[in-house]
């Protein structure tokens, strides 16, 4: 049972939240030490951190698929608040933009910190703007890495605050299936579906998750889905091949207008900006070949490519404007939006135009 506040007739909000889940499993693919009959997957590359981390520079911290099970997060970020000098700020209700500062550093987008999802960048562009908007859902994950000291450097560009690796589930040994479902109150709903199966030299792996919610304020809605797939194939006794692709999906209507005291006053779950609203659309693949040297040598080669287009429409808060920037975005004339409506403090934001912001990523 769910118990939130409702500020605004001072009594209690009651909601309840239902979960079901249906699984068969041959074997787990992580190796666990008493499990001696346990086939493991051939690929495991994706990993930044060693498996002996006495010569690694900095701090180190893992979350493993055991704390996550232990867990039972409602999203990642609750995931990511294990890990000490994690600072992970809320945004959203479903946890779909992660602001994650590192000593300190702004967490604005995680735009200081380098996440990683099997070891390739996943932030819009990660040279030119290395803002988070996407993250794999936690039902994917099997566990976290994450690197914070000098050792970040070798991986890439913004790790100034560090880097985090979601690894995410491989194709397993044998069969495996899982489905699981929850609701909730504001119209929550979350899907989540797995299915794979494959033997000691090959496996394939589809996921397929989907969530949608109210979320926590007035006019707000959120809806995502995620498919992903991912096959590996032994080509011979010592090269291995492993293929993942995946399609993102998020419809949000939202903003990001903040509280003032005022507006909290007169409506602590208000928002004015109902005609706000974000959309990416997010496709990604990676290729990845594996090929024993010797017995201590292996050397891996990746192919990867994403595709991101993200855009947000905000209205107005003209009187926090500057005065011409709001009168060049204002709506047309006949629109409502005059001089006294871009003064008026919330109340004609409907009529005050909109910011639009369409941006396409390659790389």
């Amino acid at each position: 049972m769910l118990h939130t506040t409702d500020h605004r007739a001072g009594r209690p909000r009651w909601g309840v939240m239902l979960l079901a889940m249906f699984g068969a499993s041959g074997v787990e693919y992580v190796k666990a030490a008493d499990e001696d009959d346990v086939i493991a997957p051939a690929v495991e590359v994706t990993a930044i951190l060693p498996s002996t981390l006495e010569h690694v520079p900095g701090s180190t911290a893992q979350v493993t698929p055991q704390d996550i099970q232990r867990m039972q997060s409602p999203t990642i970020k609750e995931t990511l608040r294990l890990v000490p000098g994690v600072h992970v700020v809320d945004e959203d209700a479903l946890g779909l933009n992660l602001n994650i500062g590192v000593r300190g550093l702004n967490p604005r987008r995680s735009q200081r910190t380098l996440l990683l999802e099997d070891g390739i960048p996943i932030q819009l562009a990660p040279y030119s703007d290395p803002t988070a908007h996407y993250h794999p859902p936690l039902e994917r994950v099997d566990r976290l890495e994450v690197l914070k000291g000098s050792g970040e450097i070798i991986h890439g560009p913004q790790t100034v605050g560090g880097v985090i690796n979601f690894i995410t589930r491989r194709p397993p040994a044998q069969r495996e299936a899982q489905l699981r479902v929850a609701a909730g109150n504001r119209h929550f709903g979350s899907f989540y579906g797995r299915f794979g199966t494959g033997d000691a030299d090959k496996g394939f792996l589809v996921d397929f998750a989907h969530k949608h919610s109210d979320g926590s304020r007035d006019n707000y809605k959120h809806a995502v889905n995620n498919i992903a797939l991912s096959g590996r194939v032994a080509i011979s006794d010592n090269q291995r091949l492993l293929v993942t692709g995946a399609v993102y999906r998020e419809r949000s209507k939202t903003g990001e207008w903040g509280f003032t005291d005022a507006a909290y006053a007169d409506d602590p779950y208000g928002n004015p900006f109902h005609d706000d609203r974000f959309e990416l659309d997010r496709m990604a693949g990676q290729l990845l070949h594996e090929i024993d040297i010797t017995n201590d040598l292996v050397v891996s080669t990746r192919f990867y490519a994403q595709r991101t287009e993200r855009a947000s429409y905000r209205q107005i808060d003209a009187s926090f404007e500057d005065g011409a920037i709001a009168r060049m975005q204002a709506g047309a004339p006949g629109s409502g939006c005059t001089s006294g409506a871009q003064r008026s403090d919330y109340a004609n934001a409907h009529l005050c135009g909109n910011k639009q912001r369409p941006r396409e990523y390659v790389f």
